[in-house]
């Protein structure tokens, strides 16, 4: 009888083992890739001074959360010595004004300061009569006053003031675009009708994702102006799940040993964003994974679980060495001392920002151009699912 009963013990605490190790497993994120060197690619060839020419970038292995997996990027930063101060810091520390113009797509921008101001494409500025984004980067030269800001609304519901905010001016920059459509359809297609149908399609994806995965009805549009792809932005339940997935990636925000990130979401790389300068890598890598996490918590339910390694990113790279198959290039002077150019590959939009007073190449962001969104929204009964393609 005795043993028996030792038995059954013994079995019911091996059975409480597995439990146990099955709740801890599942529950906790997916740890880094290990790898035991990064990738190596090399530029040697010369094909202006706004490329990577004569350089060497190391793809390092990726760190993963579920859908997400970030790689970091080494280069050898050659515009180091000119300090760039970023428009969300600017505006924080009241160095620059950015005021409305009467005109959704044309801002105006003073520099009050002695510091080159760079604004990033995708960032977004909250207040004013409706939330914006930037077009093109910009640097804004010391002391330069009515700069032009070419802009698109991320709100399509409002021409004045909101609550306690100014309806004149714009005082915080925190977030970005949350999908590579928008990006595109912002800065290479200039087109603000795709710009509201994204915002709105990401909204729907953004919500249908959120309240799955706290398994309750959860809407992240906000109160006050449901189209205002900022306030969504700011909703709770989706920067907690945020966090969530920000957790893995720590490490990765402002560490000096990279110049940049590529991001691949279920398998497939979506982009890569690259800077010719260590501190503005510093100082916008938090909100370029912000924009990676929002895009991929938009995901969670699409194209499956997939992973890919650092050659898919080595792919992409190297487009940039084959100018001559661009199926159409356009190159814009911003301002006095901004280039930024537009290249159109097959699948995939590479844009290159130029220091025309320093004569490199500051920031290059490529970008996948296949459907991100290339969903249908399925009735079943009373529920709407979005799938994949």
């Amino acid at each position: 009888m005795n043993r028996k009963i030792l038995a059954i013990a013994v079995l019911f605490v091996l059975s409480l083992g597995v439990i146990w190790a099955y709740w801890t497993t599942s529950s906790q994120p997916e740890l880094p890739e290990k790898s035991e060197t990064a990738l190596t690619v090399s530029y040697r060839s010369s094909i202006g001074d706004d490329s990577l020419s004569n350089s060497e970038l190391l793809i390092h292995p990726p760190v993963t959360y579920h859908n997400l997996q970030i790689f970091p990027i080494s280069l050898q930063a050659q515009l180091d010595n000119r300090e760039y101060v970023t428009l969300a810091d600017a505006l924080e520390k009241e160095w620059v004004v950015l005021r409305e113009t009467g005109n959704v797509s044309e801002l105006q921008l003073d520099n009050l300061s002695k510091h080159y101001i760079f604004i990033q494409s995708g960032d977004i500025v909250k207040g004013g009569r409706q939330d914006r984004t930037m077009q093109f980067d910009v640097i804004v030269p010391p002391l330069e006053k009515d700069i032009p800001i070419a802009s698109f609304c991320v709100e399509a519901g409002r021409w004045s003031g909101r609550e306690d905010e100014s309806p004149a001016a714009f005082s915080i920059s925190e977030k970005g675009l949350s999908s590579k459509s928008m990006k595109l359809y912002a800065k290479k297609e200039g087109d603000q009708g795709k710009v509201w149908r994204s915002v709105a399609k990401n909204q729907e994806k953004l919500t249908y994702n959120v309240s799955d995965y706290f398994d309750t009805s959860i809407v992240v549009n906000g109160n006050i102006s449901s189209s205002s792809l900022q306030l969504t932005l700011e909703n709770k339940a989706l920067d907690s799940l945020r966090k969530i997935y920000a957790a893995s990636f720590e490490k990765l925000i402002g560490n000096t040993e990279y110049q940049g990130l590529a991001y691949a979401i279920n398998g497939r790389v979506f982009g890569i964003e690259l800077y010719n300068n260590s501190g503005l890598y510093r100082d916008l890598s938090a909100k370029c994974i912000e924009s990676f996490i929002i895009e991929a918590v938009s995901l969670r339910d699409s194209f499956g679980n997939q992973k890919c390694d650092e050659r898919a990113v080595q792919e992409m790279l190297a487009i940039h060495q084959k100018i001559e198959l661009a199926e159409n290039v356009t190159d814009k002077k911003v301002n006095s001392i901004t280039r930024f150019k537009t290249l159109d590959f097959v699948g995939v939009s590479e844009f290159i920002t130029t220091d025309l007073e320093l004569g490199k190449w500051l920031h290059i962001n490529f970008l996948d151009e296949r459907d991100d969104e290339g969903t249908a929204v399925v009735e079943h009964g009373r529920d709407r699912i979005i799938r994949g393609y």
